[in-house]
């Protein structure tokens, strides 16, 4: 699964820098990334720096207008909000 995946690299990501005496703290998380992105990160040690992603932010609103659209809502009262 996926945050098994995550939570394996970073993990081995960590080992690795621990025994080369890397002493990294952050993890660099697009704000677009689910919630076990940073929960894992954080779990294994790490300060979580968010970066702002534009172009995802605007995916997401694109799909919650669509969204709204499906369920029968007119353009103009979607845009308004």
């Amino acid at each position: 699964a996926g945050a098994h995946g995550e939570l394996c690299g970073l993990l081995a990501i960590r080992a690795a820098l621990d025994a080369r005496d890397d002493p990294r703290e952050v993890v660099l998380v697009p704000t677009s990334a689910h919630g076990t992105n940073p929960a894992t990160a954080a779990f294994c040690g790490y300060r979580v720096e968010d970066i702002k992603d534009p172009l995802m932010q605007q995916i997401r609103y694109l799909d919650k207008l669509v969204d709204e659209l499906a369920r029968g809502k007119k353009m103009e009262s979607i845009l308004r909000k």
